[in-house]
C-alpha cells in the first residue's frame, strides 16, 4: 500500500508539474504578447514624438507671428486714438469760436437794428455776410488742425467787413455810435 500511495503522490506531483509547466507557458506567451505590445507602443510614441515636436514648433511660430502682428497694430491704434483726441479738440475749439462769433453777430445785429431803421436790403446783405461767417466756421469743423488758423483769419476778415459796413450805415444815417465785434 505504501507503494501505491507513493505512486499516487508521484502521479499527483507529475500532474501538478505538467499543469504548472502549461500555466508557465501560457504566462510566458502572455508576457511575450505584452512585451510586443509595449514595443509597438514605444515605437508609436517615438514616431509621434517628432510630430508632436513639430506641432509645438508650429504653434510657437504662430504665436510669435500673432504677437508681432499685435505689436504692429498697437502704434496704429495709438495713432487713431491720438487723431480722435485731436479732432475732438479742434471741434471743441471751433464750436467755442463759432458760439463766440454768433453771440457777437447777434449783439451787432441788435445794435444795428436799434441804431438804424434800414431797408430790407441792408438786412439781406447782413444776412449774407453772417452766412459767410457761419460757413467759414463750419469749414473749421471739417478741416484739419493746420487749416484752422487760416480759416480763423478769413472769418475775422468777414467780421471786419460787417463792422465796416455797419459803421458806414451809421455814418450815413447820422448815428455816431460805433459797434465792434472783434
Amino acid at each position: 500500500m505504501m507503494e501505491f500511495a507513493v505512486m499516487i503522490m508521484a502521479v499527483s506531483v507529475a500532474v501538478l508539474v505538467v499543469y504548472l509547466v502549461m500555466t508557465l507557458k501560457k504566462l510566458q506567451t502572455s508576457l511575450d504578447t505584452a512585451n510586443q505590445t509595449l514595443g509597438e507602443a514605444r515605437d508609436a510614441i517615438h514616431s509621434w514624438k517628432g510630430d508632436v515636436q513639430g506641432l509645438v514648433v508650429s504653434v510657437k511660430d504662430l504665436t510669435n507671428q500673432v504677437n508681432r502682428q499685435i505689436d504692429a497694430v498697437d502704434p496704429l491704434m495709438a495713432s487713431v486714438r491720438d487723431m480722435g483726441e485731436a479732432i475732438h479738440e479742434v471741434t471743441s475749439s471751433a464750436k467755442e469760436v463759432t458760439e463766440s462769433w454768433m453771440g457777437k453777430l447777434r449783439s451787432q445785429a441788435q445794435k444795428a437794428s436799434i441804431a438804424t431803421k434800414g431797408s430790407w436790403m441792408d438786412w439781406v446783405e447782413a444776412g449774407v455776410k453772417a452766412y459767410h461767417v457761419v460757413r467759414s466756421a463750419s469749414k473749421v469743423l471739417q478741416t484739419s488742425p493746420q487749416a484752422v488758423e487760416a480759416l480763423q483769419q478769413e472769418v475775422r476778415k468777414d467780421i471786419h467787413e460787417i463792422e465796416r459796413d455797419v459803421l458806414k450805415k451809421d455814418r450815413l444815417s447820422g448815428h455816431g455810435g460805433a459797434v465792434t465785434l472783434g
